[in-house]
């Protein structure tokens, strides 16, 4: 297993983790305030930690605000400072998840130079539709829980289109919705495209900590399914409105590690 860093992790840093828990304003923000040399900063941030890949998160590369030139220039800074672009992190084929929707994500995706978008799917789209294309495109969803409590509700929106659709576990989203990440980890094993390794404080919320100081079962699911043969991606996931994450990113790497060890 090789280890990345979700750039959703700064989703406070726009307003300067003041306390604004705005979702939406926040990325409104990093939109606007992300050029290809800030982004400069942010990569050689995520190597200094000690991590070899990056996934981008949208905020950092609109495919609504932004194009495939501006991709491209993303592309090439974390080419140039070491990192390899693991996926494109977010929700796809927004604002009516139509043909052309799904059209204008995909070919920032393809832009990026990475063939795995992790995330969610516009609400109104045809998942139908968006298998098909994905399928065309040569490029994979890996569909992250968010809504959902249980392995069997994210396995049932996926069924029939798990070639191209398939799962990105958070182990910290299904605890914050009450379910339990070790048994949804014995559940999805086989289908996972990518792992994002999060902690939350208490299950019901999703407020979320560094690795270890948390109520997911984050070590039990991650031993399991390396157990199982998983040697792709994981992601560490933390995203406070109220702090800099990195330092407990960092202290996250490595208490990974040690249970990989």
């Amino acid at each position: 297993m090789r280890f990345s860093y979700v750039t959703a992790n700064l989703i406070g840093e726009p307003f300067g983790y003041n306390g604004e828990t705005d979702w939406e304003k926040l990325d409104d923000a990093m939109v606007e305030q992300t050029t290809p040399e800030t982004f400069r900063e942010t990569c050689r941030m995520v190597k200094d930690m000690g991590f070899d890949g990056i996934e981008i998160y949208t905020g950092h590369c609109s495919y609504l605000k932004r194009d495939v030139d501006f991709a491209k220039a993303i592309r090439d800074v974390c080419g140039e400072e070491g990192l390899d672009i693991v996926g494109y992190a977010g929700g796809f084929g927004f604002p009516e998840g139509t043909k052309e929707d799904f059209e204008r994500t995909f070919a920032m995706c393809k832009a990026l130079g990475c063939t795995l978008m992790t995330g969610g799917i516009a609400g109104p789209a045809d998942w139908e539709l968006a298998a098909e294309m994905l399928r065309g495109e040569g490029l994979i969803i890996a569909y992250e829980n968010h809504p959902e409590k249980t392995a069997e509700e994210v396995l049932a929106k996926i069924a029939g289109k798990e070639d191209v659709i398939k799962v990105g576990f958070d182990t910290g989203n299904i605890t914050a919705q009450g379910g339990d990440a070790l048994e949804a980890a014995k559940k999805l094993a086989a289908h996972l495209a990518h792992l994002h390794c999060k902690d939350v404080r208490v299950a019901g919320a999703h407020d979320t900590c560094a690795l270890g100081e948390g109520v997911a079962k984050v070590q039990e699911a991650v031993q399991y399914i390396v157990a199982q043969g998983y040697d792709r991606w994981a992601s560490i996931e933390h995203e406070p409105f109220d702090r800099d994450p990195n330092p407990e990113i960092a202290r996250s790497l490595e208490t990974l590690k040690a249970w990989l060890a």
